[in-house]
This record gives C-alpha cells, structure tokens and sequence, in this order.
C-alpha cells in the first residue's frame, strides 16, 4: 500500500503527520495527556510511539499530538474519532484490542473539552503493557534469516522485499512445531510472511508478489501478534535428507520519515525429531477471476463441496486460518455446512491490510460439506480492479492449516479455490 493510501485511510496529510508533535517533548508536563486519555491511548501507542514504530505515520503520545487536521480540512481529533470508532478497518488494527464505547466516550469528552493537558500535580498509575507473548515456549533450534541486513531506501515509504533461505536436514525427517518473531528495526518493520517454495529463490533482496501461485504459508505477523505454536497434534514436515526452501517476505513502512533504515529481522523456529501424529498441510478456499467495479462495494461468495472422491483422505482437521485480500478488502468470512445443515464458522472478521494475522481454528470438514467464503471489498477508486498478485490487484484468499496433510499427486493446496463456484455482487 502506497503512502496516500495508508494516509487516506486515517484522512491525514503528510504535512499533518509531520507537523503533528514528532519534534515534541512527549516526557514534557505541560503537554502531557490527561490519566484517562492516556489509559485509552495506550491500546494505540505500542505503534503510535514517539517515535512511531511498524510503520505508523505519527506519534500520538501528547496533546500536541493531536493538533493538525486532515485533507479536507477536518480536525485531527475527529479523524481520530472516527477511525477508532469505524466498524470496517478501526483502530487500534487486530489483534490489538479495540476500544470500548466507554474509552470512546472518553476520548470524545476530551476532545469536545479543547484537549486539555494533564493537570499540574496530577500523577497516573502506571500503563500495563500486557499483549500476546512475542516468545515461542518451545526451544528454539533454528533461526531464519536473510542473507544480509536490509536497507531500506531514502525516500521509499512503501515496500515489499522477499528473502530466499534454506534449512538443510541432514538427519532424520522433522516437525516444524513453532515460529515466533524476532523483529530488529521495528520503526520500520509493518508486517511479515514466512513461506515455503517449490524452489530456492534469490538470497537476495527481490521484488515479490503479495501471495505467488504455489507458495506455502507457513506464518504470517503483525504488531500485537503472537509467537506461533502448531497444535500438539500436527508439524509441518521436513523430510530426512531435504533442504527447505523459504521465504521471509518483508513489507516495510517508513511513513514517519525514520532516520535508521537498516533491518536484520529474523524468525524463529522450532523443530522437533519426536514426530508429531500428523503431517500439517496448507489449502486456500475462496476464488479468483473477478472484477471490481470502480466506485462501489462488492461481496464474492464462493461456494466449494467437498467431493465424494475425496473420501479417502478425509476428513482433516483445521487448525489455522489466514484471510488474504488487498488494500480494498473489507471484510471476510468462511463457513462449512454439513449435509445436515449445520453450520461452523471458519472465521467471520473485518479485514485490515495493516494487520496480517492467523487466527486459530478448531473445524473438521468432510465429504458433502460446503465450505462457503464471502469477502467484501469497498473499491473508492475510479478503476476496475481485478482479481491479481499485485498490490494494486485484489485476492479472496483464506489459506488455512489443516492435518492430516493430503499426499495424493493430484492435489494441490489451491485446489480449493479453483474449483469453487463463485457469484459477485
């Protein structure tokens, strides 16, 4: 997502973020916000820190802070407002935790009072952090990473870098159990993917598609996320004598104009010669081959039965899901109905570009279950837009984990998808 993109969501202009107290004093009494504000604030700050971390445009610490207004001429304060209250794409992005209406209440008071700062005197309790644990409970016994630090270019605000590796078992074959984050730069580290290729890619830093065709997802993180553990049940496999190939896929931001661009990011894995009961595998529903129409809102609906040739290896279990759709998608959900006609969600959740999660999934599916994937787009351009790889293309994607892996040489992990009757609306 370019620059004006990002700011368009928060209605900002680059002079408002650069005006907007990066050169304050955030420690500073006289501009210090008030305890109740700061207490709601702190769901925002973990990115919006002075200075910003992973890619946000500014800092939101103090009352100058909030000063500024958008491209329309609109208050800052009711940009704020209004993104923290939005129903589609809010703020603070999953899976940090959203605002109350009672922490939005009192951000309102405070900006209908003028903003004042905290008063003199006035002491607030210390902010409990909390959060997901970032680290993996498992020993950690390999360690992903690039070729070379990263540079990110002066000037460059926006940017998708891929990293190609390998890990060499020379041993007997392994399970993949966990992967946790272990992010250098986080000024400008917005969010990243972990794959698996069918081939080695470069080592070096290389444009790449948001989801290329036959890349496994393996991880993905963003702010606020958690270290990733595999359910006991299932690892991914690595075979004895194989080499794996990966890729770390890095989206960097640099909307806050940060002076230090160089990242080493790496992730950590845990593998384990104690193999689990089951081969975890990867599969997409969802659908492609679509258009959408400029200036409107769209919803795909894409209906996928499993078929009764599929007997054999069924049924798997679902363990993870990923919905993956561009800058415009706006929502998602997958559902599996039984022939019986019940029904289990998958995932039901608004969508945000800014935060690339896995969320668990505890689903069987079976022969004569309909999986059903619906993923809504706002399309505020005047451009068609297809369905493609690129960033300024759209996908309806939701690629979940599933054990027992399926082995069978006719399958393949985007199978789902492709057969998949779909209607757009």
């Amino acid at each position: 997502m370019n620059k004006r993109a990002w700011l368009l969501l928060w209605g900002l202009t680059s002079a408002a973020c650069g005006d907007s107290g990066t050169s304050g004093d955030s420690n500073d009494p006289a501009k210090a916000l008030p305890c109740d504000v700061q207490t709601v604030m702190a769901k925002c700050t973990s990115c919006h820190a002075d200075p910003p971390l992973y890619g946000a445009p500014m800092p939101l610490t103090n009352v100058d802070d909030f000063s500024g207004s958008g491209l329309d001429g609109t208050a800052l304060s009711e940009l704020v407002l209004a993104r923290v209250s939005a129903t589609t794409s809010p703020m603070p992005p999953a899976p940090n935790e959203a605002l109350t209406s009672a922490e939005i209440d009192v951000l309102s008071a405070w900006f209908d009072a003028g903003m004042p700062a905290r008063a003199e005197g006035d002491s607030c309790e210390p902010i409990n952090e909390g959060g997901a644990p970032s680290t993996l409970s498992c020993e950690t016994d390999v360690v992903l990473a690039k070729k070379a630090p990263y540079t990110m270019p002066a000037g460059v605000e926006d940017e998708t870098k891929c990293f190609g590796l390998q890990v060499e078992n020379t041993g007997a074959k392994r399970h993949i159990v966990g992967l946790g984050p272990a992010v250098d730069n986080a000024a400008i580290v917005h969010h990243f993917l972990v794959f698996r290729t069918p081939s080695l890619e470069s080592e070096e830093p290389f444009d790449c598609a948001l989801f290329p065709p036959k890349w496994e997802l393996l991880y993905a993180w963003a702010p606020g996320a958690p270290a990733y553990e595999l359910p006991e049940q299932a690892g991914f496999p690595l075979e004895g004598g194989e080499t794996a190939n990966l890729v770390i896929q890095m989206h960097y931001n640099n909307y806050a104009n940060a002076e230090d661009l160089t990242d080493d990011t790496r992730v950590d894995m845990c593998t384990t010669s104690e193999l689990r009961q089951f081969d975890a595998g990867v599969m997409s529903f969802g659908g492609a081959n679509f258009v959408l129409p400029p200036n409107a809102t769209s919803e795909l609906t894409c209906d996928f039965s499993v078929p009764t040739q599929a007997e054999p290896v069924m049924p798997v279990h679902i363990f993870q899901s990923w919905p993956h759709m561009h800058s415009l998608g706006r929502a998602m959900q997958t559902t599996v109905t039984s022939a019986n006609g019940d029904e289990r969600t998958i995932v039901d959740t608004n969508f945000s570009f800014e935060s690339q999660l896995l969320y668990p999934t505890d689903i069987d599916i079976d022969v004569g279950d309909r999986v059903r994937t619906i993923c809504s787009w706002e399309n505020s351009t005047n451009e068609m837009v297809p369905y493609g790889e690129e960033t300024n293309n759209e996908m309806c994607f939701n690629i979940v984990g599933y054990y027992p892996a399926i082995t069978s040489p006719q399958w393949s992990g985007g199978l789902p998808a492709a057969a998949a009757d779909c209607t757009l609306e």
